[in-house]
């Protein structure tokens, strides 16, 4: 079964504002936190990570 193109509404001006307006589509603004090179989504999952990191590093053996 194929869609028909015909039935799907147009955006009247080729700007983005026009075209979500056309179609429905909303822009909701997300946050990233960014540690050590990798990105996380939730300030949870950061945290851990920082945290799983500087237990590895305290449990590593002094070089003496």
């Amino acid at each position: 079964m194929t869609a028909r193109m015909d039935a799907v509404p147009r955006p009247t001006a080729d700007g983005p504002v026009e075209a979500m307006a056309a179609y429905g589509i909303e822009r909701i603004p997300v946050d990233y936190f960014h540690w050590n090179g990798f990105r996380y989504s939730t300030l949870k999952d950061a945290v851990a990570a920082a945290r799983r990191e500087q237990k590895a590093r305290s449990a590593e053996p002094a070089n003496i």
